[in-house]
């Protein structure tokens, strides 16, 4: 076997060498061929483009052809006649079509026909390589190709004109069975920056609305063939329900990064600053307080790289340069979710142990302030002594507006005694100066202690929303205010460049709209610029020890060991597989189904013998629905609740009593 290999290895060696002595080697004819195969294809696949330098090289081959034929010349002039001919005949159907060639057309196929006539009878008689034929030839090819290449040139597509934009809205979106049946697009004119175009929607009274104009923006989208995040469909300012805003943008100006200029965005007199742009240059809005009433709380929420940390950044930076507000930041990840304010803010905890401390010291500052704003007398602009204010207002007494930031929240609120101080202070914070910012990823229930009250509290302020991966997160978020779809923002640009920013925001702009945050750019020259806002000292005897000594506290806890938690196997665990470690976030997940299953037996037992349907259920207990479909499949498994029908269930009284005796007997 070894000598066979070995002998057609040494004749195909004898047999390359012997045809690159010869002649041409093996390797060099692949390689043309390779080429030449290469070459016809190109010439195939661009044949239209190409085809006058097919027809001149045509026209030299047979010229060189009747050059040396007999009669060469009566046969050029029979040739000229037939071409002619066929240009007659090829004007004449154009015209039977109604597509008669315009004047300029004409005098082009008269003045290249005739050339080519003239120069065929020329190489005809003398040759096509004889002085001056091949001038003559490069001369009409170049007479040829500039018009024809000009004519069938790529051009950009045209943007749809006025009336062409309202006859796609009358076929695509008004028409019978459409999204907007009977509507009209009126009052079409284009952006003053070049961007798009904008209308207005008039909408056929008592049978559409502007919340269902709307709701139709993704098929305006697929209308005009535009990205959903290019069409911005807005209530009217008079909030007539018969009328809508649209916008159409051609060209998305939020792809463009909008730097954050500077603290000079906070307005001190109204609370408001800016904190990004939308698609049509107004600012997007966000209030920190408003004057006479109070601080407003605030939720944000966004998938991973969609932003947060950055739109955090700008936020703190606002506030460390805002001579009326103080900053205190919650961060269980260490320190790492905002690493540049660590020693930057008022209090900065990077544990959950340590934020538990700063919100029990916020609630302490909370009623230490109510009690001395409800008992100071003061004397309003009538002269008239009064006691006590309802409302607060940054600098009301030396008191600073009082703003926690709590990053990853969820992690936060899984401790029930957070959840209960969180709830303290969104429900009474504003009267006293104390403000909420929750930031998690996703703005579900679970992920907020599944405390309803919270949640609420801190939705009625500023809700910002980026990029999700889940349609539900802006339905949540927003409790229908108005439809977004967080969810369908791209990743990425069409040039591979982060949209990182990208999302909507409920506040003082409350507007479907999308917009991007600004962004700062160095978040640590900002962090270590400007001076902290101290708090009153009568707060910060309130606050007490822990926040006096927090910095002593890292630094011991810094000089400790860390050690990561382990995954362990536990001889007492029936199934013998892997536990998860003795963390928040596995201590979670472990209690996680049955938490959710008792809720969902609660919910039934409340509902006392009613029917209740699984759809119903989710929503109630704000679970997705996959997850309280397999919770009542388990408890009907283990008998304490009645499937009825196909997700219909019921907790029977019967069930409910003996539940009640084995909780007695169990006692």
């Amino acid at each position: 076997m070894l000598l066979t290999v070995t002998k057609a290895r040494t004749d195909r060696h004898q047999g390359k060498v012997l045809v690159s002595r010869r002649s041409v080697s093996a390797t060099g004819l692949c390689r043309a061929g390779r080429s030449t195969r290469a070459l016809v294809r190109l010439g195939i696949k661009y044949r239209k483009r190409l085809a006058p330098l097919y027809a001149t090289a045509g026209l030299t081959g047979l010229g060189g052809v009747l050059a040396v034929s007999r009669g060469g010349a009566p046969t050029a002039a029979v040739l000229s006649a037939a071409g002619a001919a066929a240009l007659a005949w090829r004007l004449r159907r154009r015209a039977a079509r109604k597509r008669a060639a315009t004047p300029r057309v004409l005098l082009w196929y008269l003045a290249t026909t005739g050339g080519a006539a003239a120069l065929l009878m020329t190489m005809a008689l003398i040759g096509p390589l004889t002085p001056p034929v091949p001038g003559l030839t490069l001369l009409w090819f170049l007479a040829v190709a500039g018009p024809y290449w000009w004519r069938r040139r790529i051009r950009p597509i045209a943007p749809l004109q006025e009336t062409e934009r309202a006859q796609v809205w009358a076929e695509r979106i008004a028409a019978p069975g459409k999204a907007l049946p009977g509507s009209v697009l009126a009052e079409v004119q284009d952006l003053v920056n070049g961007y798009g175009w904008k209308a207005t929607i008039e909408l056929p009274a008592g049978d559409l609305t502007a919340e269902q104009a709307i709701g139709a923006a993704a098929r305006v989208a697929s209308a005009y063939r535009v990205p959903l995040a290019s069409v911005v469909i807005e209530r009217m300012p008079d909030g007539a329900e018969d009328h809508a805003a649209l916008t159409v943008y051609t060209v998305n100006p939020l792809q463009r990064v909008h730097p954050w200029p500077g603290p000079q965005v906070l307005n001190e007199t109204t609370g408001v600053a800016q904190i990004g742009v939308y698609a049509d240059g107004t600012p997007v809005r966000y209030r920190f307080w408003r004057a006479g009433s109070g601080p407003v709380h605030d939720l944000i929420s966004g998938d991973t790289d969609s932003g947060k940390s950055r739109l955090l950044d700008a936020l703190l930076a606002t506030e460390k340069h805002a001579a009326l507000i103080h900053s205190w930041v919650i961060d269980p990840q260490g320190g790492q979710s905002l690493p540049d304010w660590q020693d930057d803010v008022g209090w900065f905890a990077d544990s959950v142990e340590e934020g538990l401390l700063l919100l029990m010291a916020a609630v302490r500052v909370m009623y230490q302030r109510s009690a001395v704003l409800s008992r100071t007398e003061w004397t309003d602009e009538y002269g008239t002594t009064r006691r006590g204010f309802k409302g607060f207002t940054p600098g009301l007494l030396g008191m600073p507006l009082l703003s926690i930031t709590i990053d990853e929240a969820h992690a936060v609120l899984r401790n029930p005694i957070a959840v209960l101080l969180c709830q303290e202070i969104a429900k009474m914070g504003r009267k006293c100066g104390v403000r909420l910012r929750l930031v998690t990823q996703m703005p579900l229930l679970d992920q907020l202690g599944n405390s309803h009250v919270l949640r609420a509290q801190v939705a009625a302020g500023n809700v910002i929303v980026l990029r999700t991966s889940m349609a539900i997160s802006g339905q949540v978020a927003f409790q229908s205010a108005f439809p977004v779809y967080p969810h369908k923002l791209p990743r990425e640009w069409g040039d591979g460049s982060s949209t990182s920013g990208l999302g909507y925001a409920l506040g003082p702009s409350a507007r479907p709209s999308v917009m991007r945050t600004l962004f700062l750019a160095d978040p640590l020259r900002w962090a270590r610029s400007g001076t902290e806002t101290s708090l009153e000292q009568s707060a910060v005897t309130a606050a007490g020890k822990p926040f006096a000594t927090w910095r002593r506290r890292r630094e011991e806890r810094w000089q400790m060991p860390v050690d990561a938690p382990a995954f362990a196997l536990e001889d007492g665990d029936e199934s013998g597989g892997p536990t998860l470690p003795q963390t928040p976030a596995g201590q979670e997940a472990a209690a996680r189904a049955g938490t959710c299953k008792q809720a969902i037996l609660d919910h039934l037992i409340g509902l006392n013998g009613a029917f209740a349907y699984t759809g119903a259920i989710a929503r109630a207990l704000d679970v997705p629905l996959q997850t309280a479909s397999s919770a009542l499949a388990r408890l009907a498994d283990e008998g304490a609740v009645t499937k009825v029908a196909r997700g219909t269930w019921v907790v029977e009284h019967s069930a409910h009593d003996e539940e009640e005796d084995e909780t007695v007997s169990a006692a």
